[in-house]
């Protein structure tokens, strides 16, 4: 892994950025993904999803399948479609590779953020380091490439 004190850190903005451009095409990916499922539900059930003993596996499902959006690219290269249109990358600050592990706790700490209306992303605005909850959760920063 490259030394954390080569690139400087990625400031709010341009993570937004990378956010945002992430989040188009995990949106498609993930309306893709759910037409079968409520469609053929529909079907054969004559019910909408929603409120269904189903609608809960079928949510982790979704969760899933954005997991593996971020983390794969965050484990093979540390960087998502979105990264790299930004020029930013993930990287560890401890200098060991990011696992699985490492890129969900940060998943997970940063859909807390989400729902907790952004507020581990705004940090990054106060702090000196620009590390996000995600970020200190995981032992990670994002950085300009």
């Amino acid at each position: 892994m490259n030394n954390p004190t080569r690139h400087p850190t990625a400031g709010f903005f341009r993570r937004m950025g990378a956010i945002f451009y992430d989040g188009i095409l995990l949106f498609s990916l993930l309306f893709v993904a759910a037409i079968p499922a409520v469609v053929l539900h529909e079907k054969f059930v004559g019910r909408p999803l929603y409120g269904e003993p189903a609608y809960y596996p079928f949510l982790v499902s979704l969760y899933g399948i954005a997991f593996v959006y971020f983390g794969l690219p965050w484990i093979k290269t540390g960087q998502t479609p979105g990264m790299k249109i930004w020029g930013i990358r993930l990287e560890s600050t401890s200098q060991r590779p990011i696992d699985w592990i490492t890129a969900l706790k940060r998943f997970i700490v940063a859909m807390i953020s989400w729902l907790l209306f952004g507020a581990g992303f705004l940090v990054i605005l106060f702090s000196r380091d620009k590390l996000a909850w995600h970020d200190a959760a995981s032992g990670t920063r994002v950085v300009k490439t």
